[in-house]
């Protein structure tokens, strides 16, 4: 397995965004067609008092739905074993694992809305549990424009094959610019443990 490593200069390496090779192409397709039709809004927390859940399509638009887990537990076992490696070999955060109230799920980004998602955190009031944020990149990157993942403040871009997992801290401020062309399908997730400290 190939890992790739983002890391701002000069930082630690539990400051760093990791990136490894997870799925295959026949794999993220197989998740694709095990989503249901049925997609809804997602919604943004932190943005205004009791905002969670709300729709706010000025901040964030993409489509959403629970991660689709065959018999056996997979993806989701797959990925919560690449998850427990990463942090083990660079975090060595204190873990508990994925929640039920805030379930891994796919996210679907459209181009005939320019979906996106403006600068965040994935962690703070609403969900102060969160400690490391995870996007599996489903989609082909040449079946969609735009939709890149970006960290501002490092002046990084995520890579975008097929079946990459990205793993990064999720108090590091990140986006997803507009989608211009084409569909967008990622996985996200987040892995929670005691807050910090």
């Amino acid at each position: 397995m190939r890992t790739y490593r983002l890391s701002p200069r000069g930082n630690a390496g539990f400051l760093s965004v990791q990136q490894a090779n997870l799925f295959s192409i026949a794999e993220c397709d197989r998740i694709v067609d095990m989503c249901i039709p049925k997609w809804e809004a997602a919604g943004v927390t932190g943005y205004q008092e009791d905002s969670r859940g709300a729709i706010r399509p000025d901040v964030r638009s993409t489509l959403t739905q629970v991660l689709p887990v065959d018999e056996g537990g997979w993806p989701l076992q797959t990925l919560a074993d690449e998850v427990a490696r990463l942090n083990f070999e660079v975090y060595r955060f204190a873990l508990d694992g994925f929640v039920a109230y805030d379930p891994p799920s796919v996210l679907r980004y459209e181009s005939s809305v320019a979906d996106h998602f403006h600068p965040h955190r994935d962690v703070g009031p609403d969900f102060p549990t969160r400690k490391l944020s995870i996007v599996v990149q489903l989609s082909a990157p040449s079946n969609y424009r735009g939709g890149s993942l970006l960290f501002p403040e490092h002046n990084e871009v995520a890579a975008t094959g097929q079946g990459t997992i990205t793993v990064f801290p999720s108090f590091m401020v990140h986006q997803v610019t507009p989608v211009i062309s084409g569909d967008r399908f990622v996985i996200v997730c987040w892995a929670h443990g005691p807050t910090f400290a």
